[in-house]
């Protein structure tokens, strides 16, 4: 190989590396649990769901994870029945992980086409696990939200 041929081919694959590290860097970035009176204020949706199935979504560039639901009780959203949710399929962008037979207190945001999203910056508790305190806060939303 000739010099240039060799420096051609370092360029290109410098340029490939740094292309792929860009897209590696858009990583979640909640460090912490969501502030619980801040997370159901501002979320266009608040539930009480079963979860009922796991199923990977392809989306070309990018994919999520499609869990359907069997809503249990719904605090906040639209008038429309919701019987899935999405997440991205990485932890490493956000995703939330359920567990199939699982309730939990879910509270995530609504997309334009209308499907509802969580992500770990999201407030996303299993039902069981939730204080007496979150409870009150969430059966009563609209005055601690006011």
């Amino acid at each position: 190989m000739t010099r240039v041929m060799m420096s051609s081919c370092f360029i290109t694959l410098a340029i490939l590396f740094v292309w792929r590290v860009q897209e590696v860097a858009e990583a979640c970035t909640c460090s912490s649990p969501p502030d619980p009176h801040q997370a159901l204020c501002r979320s266009d949706v608040v539930i009480r769901a079963k979860v009922t199935e796991r199923l990977e979504v392809d989306h070309g560039a990018s994919k999520d994870v499609k869990y359907n639901i069997i809503v249990i009780k719904k605090f906040k959203g639209p008038s429309r029945d919701i019987d899935a949710i999405y997440t991205p399929l990485f932890s490493s962008l956000c995703g939330v992980t359920l567990i199939t037979g699982e309730q939990y207190l879910i509270a995530g945001w609504l997309k334009p086409d209308g499907t509802v999203n969580v992500i770990t910056c999201n407030l996303v508790q299993p039902w069981e696990d939730l204080s007496a305190k979150l409870l009150k806060m969430v059966e009563d939303y609209k005055h601690y939200c006011s």
